[in-house]
């Protein structure tokens, strides 16, 4: 069996480091058809531990996942291309095993980066095709016949939707999961991927599509209660916009109470009101706000974040915020206006049940 080695190449812990979603995704397509290891860099402590884990693990590809381009800090720019040249340094001195990029930063550039890391191939969008790219590989098929895929003859990229399975493997054993469940105790899943939304500085539809694609609420519910059972503080719905569906965002709320979730839970959602049918439907109380930022965006597709962190990362846009006493799970959010990006007021809270 072919042996592939999943590098998350990103390496920024503030505000909090993020578990890398998207390689047990990429896992999951992977198996049984290879063995599959994941090394993360922010559990990595340096270049020449990444290089003795490439030699020890000999894999015969190699998937270099690139999320952050740069810090997003205004005040204080950095790019982290360098730093991924230093890394991929590292490996080709250690395998000459075929280094594959993907990754949500890397489909921003994927052309770019390709050619700046001197890369052998590249997957742009979702990470599921690298299967496809294997098993085109291992035929001694054509690459670049695939969609979304990078080699050096490509001139123009064509992006397209996995259409395919969405299989996640999480291992909550692995020092990689220990590492954020200390760090902060953050860990994340997906209720859908797509965006109808065309806000002009999102890249979601970019990398997943203009169309949603829901899954399964009592799969998204059992793969909360696996975070939770194995120790997350809290959980972040990775989602352009949770409540882009408020028919299947209710179904796995709703879910999430009959699996029994009872840690904080948040992600980004978009201000809009929900239709009087869903209140009627579900007879609950949905969405409660402190003043009236909702009315005065529901029309813009405003970013909202949750902002209940485990302490010390509590994030405090307008005071502190404290952990309800009741067990319902509770969200608490910040809107942020397209123009600003800054907080407006006070705390929206949304409760469940």
């Amino acid at each position: 069996m072919k042996k592939v080695l999943l590098i998350s190449a990103n390496r920024m812990k503030k505000p909090y480091p993020v578990y890398p979603l998207g390689l047990d995704y990429v896992a999951g397509a992977l198996k049984p058809r290879y063995q599959t290891k994941i090394l993360d860099m922010n559990f990595c402590p340096s270049l020449d531990m990444l290089g003795v884990q490439v030699r020890e693990y000999e894999p015969d590809y190699i998937g270099f996942s690139i999320r952050n381009i740069d810090n997003t800090d205004l005040m204080s720019p950095r790019g982290f291309l360098s730093d991924y040249q230093d890394m991929i340094g590292i490996i080709r001195m250690q395998s000459k095993a075929p280094l594959i990029l993907g990754g949500s930063g890397y489909t921003v550039f994927p052309l770019e980066f390709f050619r700046a890391l001197g890369a052998d191939f590249g997957v742009a969008g979702e990470g599921e095709r690298l299967s496809l790219l294997l098993d085109t590989l291992e035929q001694k098929g054509n690459a670049a016949s695939i969609p979304g895929v990078i080699t050096s003859e490509t001139s123009s990229v064509r992006y397209l939707p996995w259409k395919g399975e969405l299989h996640r493997v999480f291992d909550p054993d692995a020092e990689y999961t220990k590492f954020y469940i200390s760090y902060g105790g953050m860990l994340n899943l997906q209720t859908k991927r797509g965006c109808p939304f065309r806000c002009s500085y999102c890249t979601y539809p970019h990398i997943e599509g203009g169309k949603m694609r829901l899954l399964d609420p009592r799969e998204v519910a059992h793969q909360a209660r696996r975070l939770q059972d194995a120790g997350a503080k809290y959980i972040f719905v990775t989602d352009s916009a949770f409540n882009a569906s408020y028919e299947h965002s209710l179904q796995v709320a709703r879910a999430f109470k009959d699996r029994g979730v009872t840690v904080p839970w948040g992600g980004f959602f978009a201000p809009t009101v929900p239709r009087k049918v869903i209140f009627n439907n579900w007879r609950m109380p949905v969405f409660r706000t402190w003043n009236s930022a909702r009315s005065r965006f529901a029309t813009r597709c405003c970013r909202i974040s949750g902002s209940l962190l485990p302490p010390p990362m509590s994030l405090r846009p307008t005071g502190r915020l404290k952990r309800p006493a009741s067990t319902s799970p509770t969200i608490f959010c910040w809107v942020a206006p397209t123009k600003t990006g800054r907080p407006c007021g006070r705390p929206w809270r949304v409760s469940i049940g």
